[in-house]
């Protein structure tokens, strides 16, 4: 079979190592896979043969010029290479896929991760049309959640879905049993946001911890902040920070870390060869190390989310390490059950069966969609113009009640959107008029501020003049009583007062 991949992000994490997984087992079976990414940076998880037919430019752009050259793109990619199937994963690429699948007539086919596939907060319209295609393109469902399969069904009853986990290569076993009792571990995971709070737990535990050393694996947006926290827990001496090596596997192999911990894919791949391993949760508590009981109960939630096993505090994961015994033969025998239950070949064969078998489903509506965007000169894919293509081009094609009943509450919230931002337009006129009339009281103020300081200043000017003469008044006034006081003064007034007074007699005369 000739399989066109589509995926918005092809850089790091258990989502690449899927495809890559599956693609290579595809490829050496004589099955060819053709690649076509929004996002591509490897680091070392490269895809097979290096087949990249087309890079995408939506949703990186959410433009309509972007969005029509991705299914030109990929319609030349698709008619080129003689594609039989798109696989398309999550998130924005599933748009542009299904819409040059539509309009080539092949079958479209959908990995969901998790949960987090169908994650748009801030998008109305792309939930809804990211609905419309599964609900009327998608020829078939993948989820590597067993979670996920029972609300899949209930949304998309009319396309069928099958749990198919993550595949992993067959890895040599780890004699761990050999290697001294080690006071190092590792820790492995995309460091991003949305998987922070759980590796900064294991970084808070640290202190209490029987674990001198800890080597952590990865990297992502939410790295900085992480080693910032490491800091103000006086930990930094502990914690080795490596960034992303794709060979981790090789590289624990070769050393002498005694367990890791991890989630998802990691805590499969660590199992496989025979590492001990925490099973961490992307938002609390780790869960313990990870026994018989414990893979059970994960393997439900693909071994990370919300719906892992019960939590576990600090105190309870010292006393599992410190009693932790590598030889033990629950290791083992995980290592055994992981790589029967998860091998790339097994996963395959279901694989390729189901696409295979895939048939195109009919309709134009999302070529219809795009077309009436270009026509009706909409510029963004989310604006108004957007919605009301959509509604032309969708509406009567979306009969599954839960589909429409999103629709229509997707209607709803872009009406009260709309009736908001009228309101946001009267009241930023107010605004703006309350501004101008600040700034003009603000303007008045400073101009009387400017008046008041300039009388201030000219007042304490007057007061010091004022001062002056008053202390040279005094000053006068001292002498003169200072001269009455004198000897000279008294004797002056006996020696001149009769003289005074014999020339007014004298006058008199």
């Amino acid at each position: 079979m000739r399989i066109l991949v589509v995926s918005e992000n092809y850089l790091q994490g258990g989502l690449e190592k899927h495809i890559l997984a599956l693609t290579e087992e595809g490829v050496a079976r004589g099955d060819r896979f053709y690649f076509a990414f929004c996002n591509y940076a490897p680091c070392g998880v490269d895809v097979v043969d290096g087949n990249i037919a087309c890079m995408l430019q939506y949703p990186a752009s959410i433009t309509v010029d972007a969005l029509d050259h991705d299914v030109d793109a990929l319609v030349q990619a698709i008619e080129a290479n003689c594609i039989d199937v798109v696989h398309v994963h999550p998130f924005g690429s599933v748009l542009p896929a299904a819409i040059a699948a539509q309009k080539c007539g092949i079958p479209l086919v959908f990995t969901s991760h998790g949960p987090i596939s169908y994650n748009f907060p801030d998008a109305s319209l792309d939930a809804l049309l990211f609905q419309h295609c599964l609900a009327n393109v998608a020829a078939h469902t993948f989820t590597v959640n067993r979670k996920c399969l029972e609300g899949l069904a209930a949304f998309f009853p009319e396309t069928p879905v099958t749990y198919l986990p993550n595949p992993i290569v067959d890895f040599d076993y780890l004699n761990a049993g050999q290697r001294a009792c080690s006071r190092k571990w590792a820790l492995v995971s995309r460091l991003d946001y949305d998987k922070a709070e759980g590796v900064r737990r294991v970084l808070q535990w640290m202190p209490d911890l029987p674990i001198d050393e800890l080597v952590v694996y990865g990297d992502g947006s939410a790295r900085e902040e992480l080693m910032d926290y490491c800091g103000k827990q006086g930990i930094h001496h502990q914690v080795k920070w490596v960034g992303f090596q794709q060979d981790w596997l090789e590289r624990l192999r070769s050393s002498d870390v005694m367990g890791v911990f991890g989630m998802d894919r990691v805590a499969l791949e660590a199992s496989a060869i025979g590492l001990p391993v925490v099973l961490l949760s992307a938002d609390s508590n780790p869960c313990g190390i990870m026994d018989v009981d414990r893979y059970k109960r994960s393997k439900e939630c693909n071994f990370g989310g919300v719906t892992l096993p019960k939590m576990i505090n600090a105190r309870e994961l010292a006393e599992e390490i410190e009693g932790l015994e590598v030889s033990a033969p629950p290791v083992a025998f995980l290592s055994e059950l992981v790589k029967k239950e998860y091998s790339a070949q097994q996963i395959y064969n279901e694989y390729i069966k189901i696409v295979g078998s895939c048939q195109a489903k009919g309709g134009v509506e999302l070529v219809n969609y795009l077309q009436n965007l270009k026509t009706r000169g909409v510029t963004t894919v989310r604006d108004d113009g957007a919605f009301d293509s959509a509604q032309r081009a969708l509406l009567g094609s979306i009969t599954n009640p839960l589909v429409f009943e999103t629709y229509m509450l997707v209607r709803d919230r872009i009406a009260c959107s709309q009736a908001k931002a009228g309101q946001d337009t009267y009241f930023a006129n107010r605004f703006e008029v309350l501004a101008r009339r600040d700034d003009e009281l603000a303007s008045a103020y400073e101009e009387l501020t400017r008046q008041l300081e300039m009388s201030a200043e000219n007042g304490r000017e007057a007061f010091k003049q004022i001062e002056t003469l008053r202390k040279q008044v005094k000053a006068t006034g001292d002498a003169v009583e200072r001269l009455k006081r004198s000897r000279s003064w008294r004797i002056g007034r006996a020696v001149t007062a009769p003289i005074r007074y014999l020339k007014r007699m004298g006058k008199k005369k």
